[in-house]
């Protein structure tokens, strides 16, 4: 497709309906997630429809076709209804294909990549892209799920309550979560930190044992070996006492609704299921990093340059000495890029044609016609807080972040906890009752609104906010300009 053709192709694709998330990521760690949306056909007999990325200095914002989550949870839905064990098989399932990898990862633990042929590194390279397509596989069914559960949930909530008491049960679910794999790592660490200093340097030793894949993010893995833990260590404190998991008692009232009670039981399913593929998909990262550094070494590519490799160029590839060819491609799309994913195809527009479109992009996809004295949401933790906003759209703006703060993000990742804690309260545009900052902020005992989404487009830096997560609500008390 020449690049005359690309433009038109994007410039149309930019018009239809999206649900965008933004986050720290970039293609080899994206594209392979998106690569089990196509493959769900082959388990469950239907699938996503073509994904859309934008891609910039390890900053990405990917893109699902709007339609896919009404239409695809109607067809889940219904096989619920006849088959009431329908979400455990489909999660044991998943369990058994990525159990297959336990012992290849033993394995490239156990290997010293670089007294390897190259016939090995190409074996391995191509296990690592299945891996982490894997890692998400039918675990991908999780997002339709979210959304379509919480409209269900709500939608037969509002036949009986208020929206201020639908809040406020919504919340109050929170509580049913498992603790999140961050809840449990930092619990252990600090025990590290109270044991005798005889003691921790074997405890140490058999924490990173457990959680050497803990310093991993979208965007590749950095070390997590012992001196990255004994830093963490010291500047760790005592969690926050949060409200005790909700018992039978308190939701009886709720359970004798059937209905309500089987989506109850279906949102604390989902959420342990996908706090489990958050752990598999940085396992495999983890060790896909290991393969990339060394195929960096052989070929004398960039790390950071190999990270922008295609779901399609790491599973299908033939010969090492192929991918110098690919060295000026990778080097561009690093700047910037899209990349649109359909079953089977996959087009990438960088350099010149990426900075034309990157114009039009954003100005389709961040206006906002004005801005609003209140913005809607769902309460993920109830409380009202009164404060600055800061807008993370990256890891690096984190930094921005002080006590008192209102942070206001797209969407949460495990690597955003740092700003989180020092928050006073979370805004996210993206995400349902089972999303990543509903359950972390319930764990930190932070007010917490999801789902706005338009908050990271109408709030700005140094605007002054009413958060009341009691009903759901933000109100722009001063506008920074």
């Amino acid at each position: 497709m020449s690049d005359k053709q690309k433009d038109k192709f994007f410039q149309r694709q930019f018009k239809r309906s999206w649900l965008t998330q933004g986050l720290n990521g970039v293609p080899l760690y994206l594209s392979t997630a998106a690569e089990s949306g196509h493959r769900l056909k082959k388990y469950l007999g239907f699938n996503y429809s073509p994904f859309l990325f934008y891609y910039k200095d390890n900053y990405a914002e990917g893109s699902y076709d709007a339609a896919d989550f009404a239409k695809l949870w109607r067809i889940i839905r219904s096989r619920i209804r006849r088959d009431k064990q329908y979400l455990d098989k489909i999660r044991a399932r998943y369990d058994a294909v990525f159990s297959h990898y336990d012992s290849w990862f033993q394995r490239i633990k156990d290997a010293q990549p670089a007294s390897q042929s190259d016939a090995w590194l190409h074996k391995n390279l191509q296990e690592a892209g299945r891996c982490l397509v894997d890692s998400m596989n039918l675990a991908h069914i999780i997002e339709i799920i979210s959304v379509g559960l919480e409209a269900d949930l709500k939608r037969r909530l509002a036949e009986r309550y208020q929206a201020v008491k639908i809040n406020k049960i919504l919340a109050s679910l929170s509580n049913i979560y498992q603790p999140s794999f961050i809840n449990l790592e930092e619990k252990e660490l600090f025990k590290i930190k109270l044991a005798r200093s005889s003691a921790r340097s074997h405890l140490l030793a058999r924490h990173l044992e457990k959680y050497y894949w803990f310093n991993t993010n979208y965007t590749g893995s950095g070390p997590a070996d012992s001196q990255y833990f004994l830093r963490r260590l010291k500047n760790l404190t005592a969690a926050k006492k949060t409200a005790a998991p909700a018992g039978k008692a308190e939701l009886a009232w709720l359970a004798k609704d059937r209905e309500i009670a089987a989506i109850i039981k279906m949102i604390s399913l989902t959420a342990a299921w996908q706090d489990e593929r958050k752990v598999n998909i940085f396992k495999a990262i983890y060790h896909a990093e290991i393969m990339i550094r060394e195929f960096s070494r052989r070929t004398k590519i960039p790390v950071a340059d190999l990270r922008y490799l295609a779901v399609k160029e790491i599973l299908d590839f033939t010969r090492i000495k192929n991918f110098t060819k690919l060295r000026i491609d990778l080097a561009a799309r690093r700047r910037g890029c899209f990349q649109w994913m359909g079953v089977g195809r996959e087009i990438i527009a960088a350099g010149m044609l990426f900075r034309k479109l990157e114009k039009n992009y954003h100005s389709i996809r961040s206006r906002v016609d004005s801005v609003p004295l209140s913005i809607e949401g769902t309460t993920a933790n109830s409380g009202r807080v009164v404060g600055p906003v800061v807008v993370c759209k990256s890891i690096k703006d984190l930094i921005n972040v002080r006590p008192g703060d209102v942070l206001v993000t797209s969407m949460t990742r495990p690597e955003y906890l740092s700003g989180i804690k020092k928050a006073a309260a979370l805004i996210t545009d993206e995400g349902g009752i089972t999303c990543h900052a509903a359950i972390v902020s319930r764990e930190l005992g932070l007010p917490c609104i999801i789902g706005t989404r338009i908050a990271t487009k109408a709030l700005q830096t140094g605007d002054l906010v009413e958060v009341n997560a009691n009903h759901g609500v933000i109100k722009l008390l001063k506008n920074n300009k």
